[in-house]
């Protein structure tokens, strides 16, 4: 991806973080791109990310099971991120809010 923006994000408990330090110590680490759609960041953020196979949350198919998906190329994950499906700007808040008030409402079925 063609960006002057990238960002370091420390958002982990320092217990965590320090169980992090000492296991890439031992086993060392590896740079890995997920690609998940904009809105979901602020949740991946606070929660890390979620295994949502087989729930609602599930936008693609899980070609070798459940699991969360990453890459080590990162165009490969890019696809995965609505990016290049036109969505080339951030979503407002408004349009957000009406996102996720579509996928949590539950439809009204009248008889």
């Amino acid at each position: 991806m063609h960006t002057s923006h990238q960002f370091l994000l420390l958002s982990s408990p320092p217990a965590k973080e320090a169980r992090f330090r000492t296991a890439k110590k031992l086993y060392g680490s590896t740079f890995a791109f997920h690609g998940s759609h904009i809105e979901n960041w602020h949740s991946i953020l606070r929660n890390g990310l979620v295994n949502a196979s087989y729930t609602k949350l599930q936008l693609h198919g899980a070609a070798y099971g459940k699991g969360i998906y990453l890459s080590p190329i990162s165009s490969i994950s890019f696809g995965y991120s609505g990016m290049g499906k036109g969505q080339h700007r951030m979503p407002s808040k408004d349009e957000l809010v009406q996102r996720y008030n579509r996928m949590n409402t539950i439809p009204q079925v009248l008889l």
